[in-house]
């Protein structure tokens, strides 16, 4: 990014060993160019199209080795973003990208597992001049960003059928519990190259028929050969969520509802299997309203613990109800 300004998240990640399950990414976005960042709102506000506002990691780049994904939360948009992952690949600087489309609440972007141990830094650019409101970023640890619950047992799961558009319909779908696992898999073709690397698009979901609203954007989960299979967990009621257009379950010009799984970018379509006796917590689901803090502490900047803390800048740890630990940069003024 043309402006680096290094952030303390460095130090908070080093000199800690009490990280939170999600690595929160905070609400210090000092570093971007023709951007403007408010705290106070959440609010970042480009001032020209791919403009970019975000996080310094470190220039030597920053370990994320025990972490799977980016994933960023907001206000819906009226124009796309793009959220960028930087590299530091071979001594050299390399990007991966996930695409929010407008209308959009949320982008992921799978860690290169080749890479994830050097990451220097992570900012979102948008395509026009404009704003949003930032609700959540943080890296998520493996196997928290969601998950499903109990063995699965691949005998027990049923195909949902899918004609050679990738339309789905809604009535397929309604019949599960919402809660249900659902399971898609996308085969990579060779029309991806030898290799495709995380964050290359391979696909959307969309309102059946509708394909000007992406709700759901389908990336590269790491980096795969010709004939790999990238597996996508969800529940049925996601999938629900995703024939909707502002609010309203779309119907095509064929009288149609429901979903299509749309493909491009070195992908085709495998299988779409739901799993009745497993349910599956997505990212959104797991954030518990009824998490309560237990205790605080205070530490400093090299991970002293703080009785009395003063004025100045303190890491403040709080244990949750639900057993898991926040640390945060804080200003305390007296």
């Amino acid at each position: 990014m043309k402006t680096q300004l290094l952030s303390f998240m460095m130090m908070i990640f080093m000199s800690l060993p009490i990280m939170s399950q999600n690595f929160d990414l905070g609400n210090d976005l000092g570093s971007g160019w023709s951007s403007k960042w408010d705290a106070e709102s959440k609010t970042i506000t480009w001032e020209e199209g791919w403009a970019g506002r975000g996080w310094w990691l470190s220039e030597d780049g920053m370990d994320f080795s025990d972490y799977s994904e980016v994933v960023i939360e907001y206000e819906p948009i009226e124009f796309r973003i793009k959220l960028v992952v930087e590299y530091l690949k071979d001594g050299e600087k390399t990007n991966v990208d996930g695409w929010g489309e407008a209308g959009s609440t949320s982008i992921s972007v799978a860690l290169d597992p080749e890479f994830k141990s050097n990451i220097v830094q992570i900012y979102i650019q948008a395509e026009s001049a404009g704003s949003l409101i930032l609700k959540n970023a943080y890296i998520a640890k493996t196997g928290e960003s969601g998950g499903d619950s109990g063995d699965i047992n691949e005998e027990d799961a049923i195909d949902i059928p899918f004609n050679e558009y990738g339309h789905v319909l809604l009535a397929d779908l309604q019949k599960y519990d919402n809660n249900c696992l659902v399971k898609l898999s996308l085969i990579v073709t060779s029309g991806a190259g030898v290799q495709t690397q995380p964050g290359w698009g391979i696909g959307s979901i969309n309102p059946i028929g509708n394909y000007d609203v992406k709700n759901y954007e389908i990336n590269c989960l790491s980096i795969s050969e010709q004939g790999e299979i990238n597996e996508f967990s969800f529940n049925i009621g996601e999938l629900i969520s995703y024939s909707k257009v502002d609010g309203e379950t779309y119907t095509d010009s064929y009288g149609q509802q429901g979903i299509t799984i749309n493909t491009w970018g070195g992908a085709t379509r495998e299988s779409i299997k739901v799993y009745p006796n497993n349910t599956y917590v997505s990212i959104e689901e797991t954030q518990d309203i009824s998490i309560s803090i237990i205790s605080t502490e205070y530490y400093d900047l090299t991970g002293t613990l703080v009785i009395n803390p003063n004025n100045g800048i303190y890491l403040k740890k709080d244990l949750m109800s639900n057993g898991k630990i926040e640390v945060k940069k804080v200003y305390i003024l007296k």
